[in-house]
């Protein structure tokens, strides 16, 4: 019971704010009280009492208990604003639940005092927000851990009311207590290994976690292992409190102990050092560390401020000094302390005698004769201060100075008239010195200069002349009062020894200077000599030079002259190695060479020439980009010769961002290294609303380029004026450009821009000037490149400073820039397009790709190595196909692999062929019927095109003018009816009687005219024809134009028109006929020209008559006019008829002769032709075929010898395949026997794993019944008791000594040998209390190891038939062993019995020794009787053992006898006696008892009594040592079970791992058995895809009860049903189905008899709203266990299932399943029915975090901007030392990591010019979730530390990366590597 009335205090529900209470001491009571009115001045109305510590806590031994208290309260009597208040009695705090008492707050009058006294049981509180009744696990939860007991202290609103609470007390449940009554509502739990407390709620063994899994703060180990000494104290650096600097620590890597939370001012890895500031050392014991005091003048971040032991300060600021910063430091002054002023002293360096003045004044110490207080000045009449060695007195002439002063260098201040250092001699132009005074010169010719002395009239020296107004020869720089200087021309150098008068300088010979040339002029050493240095100009140093001169100085000894850094060679005319061109502009002399970092060997490249580079005509238009937007547009651009010019307010509408810059087109882009040293020049204006804006501040020129790792360069120049246009020049050398994006404003390296040359990106050119741009204007572009040239032409510049490198195999180019032999990459690694092969360094490693020849007739313009040295043409051009591009495709025709041929597409005619496909030949295309042609593009004769097929006639209504035959034509005609009108004609077939006819006769005309030869001598009728047919073709095209004119203009034409027109294209018809008529005549008659010879004479009147009347119609015909056409048709028509008769009566002979001629020689021709094409290619084609013979043969006889080798290859294989088949054969019956038997022994081995599973429940019952008895009978208690006892036996000895009078000696013999008897007991009965705990421990040790032998060992089964033939032998013996025990335990007792009375007698003795005496020997001998027995039987004992060893150790691994071992261990223990020390108080009375009367025996038999006992230890210790054999085989055998749980472990834990989803369709059934139990809330998540309506989801159902659970699918609906013991409830969730093959996820949910449900689709945002129900009865928790199996989708039929429960089959398929939180693993099952299979396509959801053991990563691709980055990641580990985060690029050294290095974070950065690293000084491996944030911004750096669960704390780290790259360069495809890195990856 809990009762205290000291410290509680008064609070409310509100505020955390607590008043304390008042004690009050009434009628000997302790009350507390508290009055109303001040408790509201702080407090809301409704407060409490705030019970003290004594109440809070573990209080679960209170449950079913009362609390009990007295409350009362007193108000005034003329208080009259008081009611009565009501709210909750009392409130209890815990484990993140609130509950109150459930009745009606109290209603209490003034001054009643009421005694409330509630039981802690669930019905009598609820859940104070929610208002629920609570059930037992809730209340339990709360007084697990009870952090707030609330008692009600108001009861009235009175204000001057006055509560008192009394006589608080809390029933609380004790072990020990007895004569109490029984708390029967507290449980008592059987908790397993490593839990304690009356409901297994507290960790033992400094452990701590829900599963008491970690070591508690303060200690560490491994406390997986279940051991007393798992979790050792933390040792920082001591285990002393006073030394114990870290609440927690840790195991490391190593299994050494590392202290990860060092107070402040600790450090290292047990906290065994001071920290920065901090000084002492902790390892020795009171000693610890402290802050140093340094006055506040040191640092706080700099590192070893103080010394670390002493304390001494060592890094003082603010100039202090001393061991703590307490003063100024030497060579300062001020308050050190207080006001931190202290000031240098600034003492004199030449007045002071040191720097170090007054620490306090700052005075100074001075030299003698300085004053001051910095001793910066002399005392009067001193001088001198500068010279260091005091001042020196001035001395002056007293009457000749003025005063006692000096100037500084000593000179006094003298009276007119007087001069000198001390005023004591005449100054120029006086005499006579004095007392002080002089007499003026009378010498105004001399310049007023006299002797000093006689004052005489004298000329100054060395001057002459009447007035002595010039020097004399030999000097110069002519003074009135000194004179002249002499020249002191050098004889050697000088050309005279007169100088120059004014000057004094000498005229100097050639290689010599100086004033009197006395010296080597610039350029000469070795005075006299003065010998040239030569030095080149180019390579040395300027400051050295005279460039006008173009003379350099150097050492006048060596004459070696002063080199710039690349210049070489005694006079800095050679290039260090690795530079050339060696050239006075470049400021280290020679220019360093590119050569792509391939190569350090380059010259000056020779023979070129700049060229400009310029716009082409056909690029009138620039783009206009942004930084931004580099496409950018031509919008708004327009060309004005020879300006390009933008519209402002047009780009704006294109290009958002500003300022606008001009994008050189693609000649400026790409390898421009030939551009290094030459100039980018154009012209720029601009008109802008204001001429300044911050435009003009940003880049003027921009280039982005580079191969593997791009940059961004820029040049910046002046601004243009507002409307002014500008040439600007800008110089193509490093010097001039700076990195863009960069805070550095260093130049570019020399590299780096040859980098950027090497592959230009873009050029940029700024186009926005001031603010509010108009118009910007650009002209004149032109940029400076390198060209080969033999000649220089004129106006052209030689290209100075392109180097020529000596580059390494495989790369060309002037700076190695190209690849060569054919091949291409970065590093010439690969083969460049149109050659294949592997590049090793050869000229021949890359082969040009033969496709199926070589260019051109290559058909591919890439091929790709296949195998070692073949290859395949990867990218064949449109209609070829094959390896080599050696066919034609499909649609094509040719024969790519002849010489010259290639691939044409066939072009076979849509309308006249079958299909578009041809001979891959001759391309011949397959016709349809009517269609002929080489592509079926014509009609074959006397067919026509009708729409898409060639007809032979057709009725179609056509335009007869384009579709229509003229030879059809003219055969139609005659039979068809032609519609003049409308343009369409309707003929009939062209092969009928009619038209069929005609045909073949104008083909036989055709035949025969073809002969005749019209191009006789005859010239008459030629010539006419010839004209009569021109004017017919001129007469037909006139008709026709008229016509067409006519009939366009004329639509509604009178019937005579119309009757015209019909006229008119009968005379056009006629006129053609008649044309043709003539054309045949011509031809005719040039026949007959030729036959002329033959005898055919025509009669010339005939002819004449031919001729006359030709003309006459020719004549008529031109006269005609058609627009008289329909009078004069008849006319013509008749004189034409007339002709053709007459000419047909006259030829028509003739022409028959020749048509049979002409006939029979075409038919001779056509045969021989024919005759001669056949034999042609008959020769041909006998030609291809001998050679394809002759081929054919070649490869015939290649193929038969290869077949010959085939077969003898072949029939060695049979012969092998016969051997290899037998012995396989062999090995499979060999294999399948050994399946069987494995097969069988694995059965065995498993129903022996069933049986061992049967007895493990039955031996931890035994193990725990007997761990229960030895805690019942509180062993450790009687250990403590025989200690007393032990210590009473001796207080008893020595009171026995004190009292014996009688033979004192023997009576201390006596008392000294039961002394050393009662010691040895005592060590005996530790041992043997000791004995029997190792005999438990090696009982329940052999017991697992014997289970662990059943499995691992097949072995050990034939071994157990003899271990049951041999059970009932054993069984005898161990009987027999039982007995045995039983009989020690008797006599042990017994032993007990006579040592309790044997005390009681030693008590007396002093009253009565010699009656005594007599008492003791008896005993004594009844002792010793009981102990020789008890010998007797342990030997016996013993011997038994010793011949039952080998017994035992066989039945180590059976099971029954172990069983049976425990069972009578387990009654040993049980009839164990409760006084331990009974052996030595018997061995003692034995002793006693056998004393004579004159005690002299007693040493002899106190001897014996020993010597037996010591033989019982011996026999005792030959057991043990037999049984050391079962305990080295317990420890193999425990070895060996835990490598096969090992296993067991990785492989559940791998399978549990896969996240493929599962699939069954309805015969598939898994089971599952994961780590559950009996609880009052299950949380179940299930992915699911089916279309099936029917489907059971889940089922997870009790053995032994009715208590289920189960997901159920009823017509596409989702059901949850569930039954906690009380009744079965089905929650459905409606109108969703969900058997739509789509992916959806089910929430289940019960909290005791509650149950929600919630469906929704994955690709769904939103989660609708869960769906609840209440099952009946007052049960809430699931009956479960361990082996409960679970099944998701499906149920076996052999499985007991509830009624409720409709369907048993599952079709479709299970994503994911999640029990508790904890993942089910579907493929980790432990049974499996039926066919099942795995289901792709399973949705897993993506998981923020990942968890790492130490062996693997994960890889994210993520797009990172190139100048900031920022990452955010939280984690948690213990791990002192891991990578948290890689990321890095394969082309660049760029790079960034997240680690962790002993516990700290480190953060290192690498952006090309060397690595950032920030490191935090905390340790973050404590297991605490942490977040890191790290942010970069070019080169800044900013890392911070945060505690996710405490936002206050905070680490920050911030530095700037070195050099001048800001940019992290990557590809967006870089991984990012979290929690580790691949093997393969090389880390920089």
């Amino acid at each position: 019971m809990v009762k205290d009335m000291s410290g509680w205090l008064v609070t409310d529900l509100v505020s955390s704010r607590q008043i304390p209470s008042q004690q009050d001491a009434l009628g000997g009571r302790h009350q507390i009280s508290i009055n109303n009115s001040a408790a509201l001045q702080r407090l809301t109305s409704k407060y409490y009492w705030s019970a003290p510590e004594a109440y809070l806590g573990n209080k679960l031994t209170a449950f079913g208990g009362f609390l009990k208290y007295t409350v009362s309260y007193e108000v005034p009597v003329e208080t009259v604003d008081g009611d009565l208040m009501s709210h909750a009695d009392v409130i209890i705090k815990g484990n993140g639940l609130t509950l109150s008492t459930q009745a009606e707050g109290l209603s209490l009058q003034p001054y009643e005092e009421y005694l409330n006294v509630v039981r802690l049981v669930p019905e009598n509180f609820q859940d104070l927000n929610s208002k629920r009744e609570v059930d037992r696990d809730q209340l339990m939860t709360v007084l697990a851990n009870v952090t707030h007991l609330l008692i009600r202290a108001n009861y009235n609103s009175a204000k001057m009311a006055r509560y008192r609470l009394d006589s608080v007390s809390l029933d609380t449940a004790s072990p020990n207590v007895i004569d109490l009554a029984l708390a029967t509502e507290v449980e008592q739990c059987e908790c397993p290994q490593g839990y304690a407390g009356v409901s297994c709620e507290a960790c033992q063994h400094n452990t701590t976690g829900d599963h008491c899994e970690q070591c508690l703060p303060g200690f560490y180990g491994l406390p997986s292992r279940g051991t007393p000494g798992d979790c050792q104290p933390c040792a920082c650096p001591l285990a002393t409190a006073s030394n114990n600097f870290s609440p927690t620590c840790h195991l490391d890597d190593r299994d050494e102990v590392v202290c990860d939370q060092c107070a402040p001012g600790y450090m290292g890895d047990w906290c065994e050092r001071c920290a920065d500031g901090y000084y002492g050392n902790p390892t020795v014991p009171g000693d610890s560390c402290v802050p140093c005091n340094c006055s506040g003048n040191v640092d706080p971040l700099e590192a070893g401020r103080c010394d670390s032991v002493t304390g001494e300060c060592l890094q003082c600021i603010g100039n202090t000094g001393g061991p703590h910063c307490e003063r100024c430091a030497d060579g300062f002054y001020g308050d050190a302390v207080t006001a931190k002023n202290c000031r240098a002293c600034e003492c004199h360096r030449q007045g002071s005698l040191s720097a170090i003045c007054h620490p306090e004044t700052g005075l100074c110490d001075c030299k003698p004769h300085v004053t001051g207080q910095r001793c910066d000045q002399c005392l009067l009449g001193y001088y001198g201060l500068d010279t260091g060695r005091g001042c020196l007195p001035c001395n002056c002439s007293t009457p000749g100075s003025l005063s006692d002063a000096c100037t500084e260098e000593g000179q006094c201040h003298c009276a007119p008239g007087v001069a000198g250092r001390r005023c004591d001699k005449c100054a120029h132009g006086f005499y006579a010195y004095q007392d002080g005074g002089c007499t003026p010169c009378d010498c105004a010719h001399t310049q007023n200069s006299c002797d000093p002395e006689s004052g005489e009239c004298v000329c100054p020296p060395h001057t002459r002349g009447a007035a002595c107004e010039e020097c004399e020869d030999g000097h110069w720089g002519h003074d009135p009062e000194l004179g002249c200087q002499a020249c002191n021309c050098s004889n050697v150098g000088s050309a005279s020894p007169q100088c120059d008068v004014l000057t004094g300088r000498c005229p100097c010979e050639p290689a010599f200077g100086g004033r009197t040339c006395d010296q080597c002029s610039l350029g000469y050493r070795d005075f006299p000599d003065c010998v040239a240095c030569n030095c080149d100009l180019r390579g040395t140093l300027a400051d050295t030079c005279d460039q006008e001169q173009g003379l350099c100085s150097c050492a006048q000894e060596t004459g070696t002259c002063l080199c710039k850094e690349n210049a070489v060679g005694p006079r800095c005319n050679e290039c260090r190695a690795g530079t050339f061109a060696l050239a006075a502009a470049a400021p280290q002399g020679c220019t360093p060479c590119f050569c792509s970092g391939l190569s350090q060997l380059c010259a000056e490249a020779q023979g070129y020439m700049r060229t400009p580079v310029t716009l082409s005509s056909k690029q009138p238009r620039l783009h206009v980009v942004s930084q931004s937007d580099l496409k950018g547009t031509t919008e708004g651009v327009y060309s004005q010769a020879p300006d390009v010019l933008l519209d402002a307010v047009t780009v704006r509408r294109h290009v958002h961002a500003e300022p606008f810059y001009w994008r050189l087109p693609g000649q400026f882009q790409g390898d421009q290294l030939t551009a290094y040293g030459g100039t980018l020049r154009y012209s720029v204006a601009f008109h802008s609303s204001h001429g300044l804006g911050p435009f003009n501040l940003e880049p003027q020129v921009l280039i982005r380029g580079g191969r593997a790792r791009k940059q961004v360069i820029y040049v910046d120049a002046p601004a243009p004026e507002n409307g002014v246009r500008q040439e600007h020049k800008v110089e193509m050398r490093e010097d001039f450009w700076k990195y863009f994006n960069s805070v550095s404003e260093e130049p570019v390296t020399r590299s780096d821009f040859m980098s950027v040359l090497s592959n230009v990106e873009y050029i940029l050119i700024k186009a926005s000037y001031g603010q509010g741009l108009q118009q910007s204007r650009i002209s004149n572009i032109s940029m400076e490149v390198g060209r080969k040239a033999e000649e220089l032409p004129p106006g052209r510049a030689v290209a100075f400073l392109l180097e020529k490198c000596l580059c390494p195999p495989g790369t060309a180019g002037l700076s190695c820039q190209n690849c060569s032999h054919n091949t291409t990459g970065d590093h010439c690694e690969e083969c460049a397009p149109g050659y294949y092969g592997q590049v090793t360094g050869r000229a021949s490693d890359c082969s040009p790709c033969s496709c199926p020849h070589g260019l051109p007739a290559s058909f591919s313009p890439t091929c790709v190595l296949e195998g070692d040295h073949d290859f395949r043409c990867d990218a064949c051009f449109q209609g070829y196909e094959g390896q080599y591009c050696e066919r034609c495709s499909t649609g094509y025709h040719g024969n790519p692999h002849m010489p010259g041929g290639s691939c044409q597409r066939c072009d076979c005619s849509p309308h006249g062929s079958v299909h578009s496909d041809c001979d891959r030949g001759s391309g011949q295309c397959v016709c349809r019927p009517g269609a002929t042609g080489l592509r079926c593009e014509d009609c074959e004769p006397r067919h026509t095109l009708v729409e898409s097929d060639c007809v032979c006639g057709y009725r179609s209504p056509k335009r007869f003018k384009t579709l229509f035959p003229l030879r059809c034509f003219l055969a139609v005609v005659p039979c068809g009816v032609i519609s003049i009108k409308t343009y369409f004609i309707l003929t009939k077939p062209c092969d009928d009687a009619c038209a069929g006819a005609l045909l073949d006769g104008l083909d036989a005309a055709g035949r025969a005219v073809l002969p005749v030869n019209l191009t006789s001598v005859i010239p008459a009728p030629h010539g006419t024809l010839s004209s009569l047919e021109n004017t017919a073709s001129r007469l037909r095209a006139f008709i026709f134009r008229q016509l067409d004119r006519v009939l366009a203009r004329s639509q509604h034409v009178s019937r005579a028109t119309e009757r015209v027109l019909n006229r008119s294209w009968d005379l056009v018809t006629f006129t053609e006929k008649l044309r043709t008529d003539i054309q045949e005549i011509s031809e005719k008659a040039t026949t007959l020209n030729q036959t002329l010879d033959e005898d055919v004479q025509l009669p010339s009147s005939t002819f004449w008559n031919m001729q006359r009347n030709i003309t006459s119609l020719l004549e008529i015909l031109q006269k005609r006019h058609f627009l008289h056409l329909h009078q004069n048709a008849t006319l013509e028509l008749k004189a034409a008829e007339d002709l053709l008769s007459q000419i047909q009566t006259n030829y028509q002979k003739p022409q028959e002769e020749l048509e049979v001629l002409k006939a029979a020689a075409n038919g001779l021709l056509s045969k021989h032709h024919s005759e001669v094409r056949a034999a042609a290619e008959l020769v041909r084609e006998a030609e291809a075929k001998a050679q394809e013979s002759g081929r054919l043969l070649r490869v015939v006889g290649a193929n038969l010898r290869e077949l010959s080798d085939q077969k003898l290859r072949v029939r060695e294989e049979q012969n092998l395949t016969s051997a290899l088949s037998a012995a396989g054969r062999a090995l499979l019956d060999a294999a399948a026997a050994r399946a069987g038997a494995a097969g069988e022994a694995l059965a065995q081995l498993e129903r022996h794993r069933d049986e061992l599973l049967l007895w493990t429940a039955q031996v931890r019952r035994h193990v725990d019944a007997l761990v229960m008895q030895m805690s019942k009978r509180a062993a450790l208690d009687l250990v403590y008791r025989a200690e007393g006892r032990a210590a009473e036996l001796q207080t008893l000895a020595s009171a026995l000594d004190r009292h014996v009078s009688l033979n004192a000696t023997s009576a201390t013999h006596v008392g000294s040998n039961i002394q050393s008897l009662i010691e040895e007991s005592e060590k005996l009965a530790k041992d043997a209390l000791g004995t029997v705990s190792k005999a438990y421990t090696v009982s329940g040790a052999l017991l697992s190891n014997g289970r662990a032998a059943l499995q691992r060992s097949a072995e050990l089964l034939e071994e157990g038939d003899s271990l049951s033939r041999r059970h009932q032998g054993i069984t005898v013996e161990l009987s027999e062993l039982k007995s045995t025990a039983n009989r020690f335990q008797e006599n042990a007792g017994k032993v007990t019995r006579q040592t309790s009375e044997s005390l009681w007698t030693l008590r007396a003795i002093p009253e009565g020794i010699r009656d005594k005496g007599t008492k003791i020997k008896e005993l004594a001998a009844s002792a010793n009787q009981s102990a020789t027995s008890t010998l007797q039987n342990i030997a016996g004992l013993s011997q038994k053992l010793l011949n039952t060893s080998t017994d035992l150790s066989r039945v180590n691994a059976t099971l029954r006898e172990t069983d049976d071992l425990l069972r009578d261990s387990s009654v040993t223990s049980r009839s164990w006696s409760p006084f331990p020390f009974g052996k030595s108080a018997s061995c003692v009375h034995s002793l006693v008892s056998s004393l004579p009367p004159t005690f002299s025996p007693l040493p002899i038999l106190a001897l014996l009594a020993g010597r037996k006992v010591k033989d019982a230890e011996t026999q005792a210790n030959l057991l043990f040592d037999r049984l050391k054999p079962l305990k080295r085989l317990e420890e193999n055998l425990g070895r060996n079970l835990s490598e096969i749980k090992l296993l067991i472990s990785q492989a559940r834990k791998q399978a549990a791992s896969i996240k493929v989803a599962v699939s069954a369709d309805r015969d598939c059934i898994r089971a599952y058995q994961p780590q559950i139990s009996s609880t009052n809330y299950n949380i179940l998540t299930l992915n699911v895809k089916t279309g099936e309506p029917d489907n059971l989801l889940f089922y997870l159902g009790s053995s032994s009860g009715s208590d289920f659970l189960a997901v159920e699918m009823r017509r596409g609906k989702v059901a949850f049903l569930w039954d906690l013991g009380s009744g079965s409830t089905r929650l459905e969730f409606p109108d969703f189905p969900i058997d739509d093959s789509k992916w959806h996820s089910i929430y289940v949910t019960r909290f005791g008899n509650i149950g929600s449900l919630s469906v929704k689709e994955m690709s769904a945002s939103q989660k609708p709203p869960p769906k609840t129900s209440k099952s009946p009865g007052t049960a809430n928790v699931l009956d479960i266990n361990n082996s409960t199996l679970m099944f998701v989708g499906g149920l076996g039929g052999q499985i007991k299932k509830s009624p409720a429960v409709k369907v048993t089959h599952f079709k479709g398929c299970m994503g994911d399943a999640l029990l508790n939180g904890q993942s089910i693993g579907l493929w980790n099952y432990v049974e499996r029915e039926g066919k099942c299979h795995g289901c792709f396509g399973s949705p897993q959801n993506e998981d923020a975090s990942f968890h790492f053991d130490g062996s693997g990563y994960s890889v994210v691709e993520k797009m990172l901007r190139a100048t900031v980055t920022q990452i955010i990641m939280l984690f948690s580990t213990f791990s002192p030392n891991g990578l948290l985060l890689y990321l890095a690029s394969d082309g660049t050294k760029d790079f960034l990591s997240l680690e962790l290095i002993q516990g700290r974070v480190r953060v290192t950065v690498d952006l090309g010019s060397g690595p950032l690293a920030l490191i935090t000084d905390r340790r973050y491996n404590n297991g605490t979730w942490y977040k890191i944030a790290f942010q970069r911004n070019r080169k800044q750096g900013l890392l911070a530390v945060t505690d996710a669960q405490n936002l206050g704390y905070k680490e920050t780290k911030q530095g700037e990366t070195p050099g001048a790259s800001s940019d992290l360069n990557r590809l967006d495809k870089d991984p990012i590597y979290v929690g580790g890195l691949p093997r393969s990856r090389v880390v920089r």
